[in-house]
């Protein structure tokens, strides 16, 4: 993956922080009297929920995260997991039940979801 140099930090941008995949939610660009900028982000790990916040020099760089959305759908669980499917290719993912337990009881099969892929 192609790295992002402090200077181009944005809202929006997805990076790699600790090998999560995060998006940006916030940078403000600080330059003290004295040494050199500071960057101040905000950011929300994308497998987590959690909010991340984090301060970079200048010379600092982040990894970008390959992450796109998806549209799809439950399809129904097994003996491993639950089964989602991609709505454009068809391609179907099964997740572990401890990642997505939570969430299930609220979908029925069929049911359209949001997909992020990593």
């Amino acid at each position: 993956m192609a790295n992002i140099p402090a200077g181009d930090f944005k809202k929006g941008i997805k990076v790699l922080i600790d090998g999560d995949p995060c998006e940006m939610l916030e940078c403000q660009f600080v330059k003290p009297g004295k040494g050199q900028a500071l960057y101040h982000t905000r950011m929300r790990n994308l497998l987590k929920g959690s909010l991340v916040q984090k301060t970079f020099r200048s010379g600092d760089s982040l990894e970008s995260a390959d992450v796109h959305r998806g549209e799809g759908e439950y399809s129904y669980r097994d003996s491993t997991g639950y089964v989602f499917m991609d709505k454009e290719s068809f391609e179907q993912y099964s997740l572990p039940a401890e990642v997505v337990e939570d969430d299930m009881r609220f979908l029925m099969e069929g049911s359209p979801v949001n997909l992020l892929f990593w």
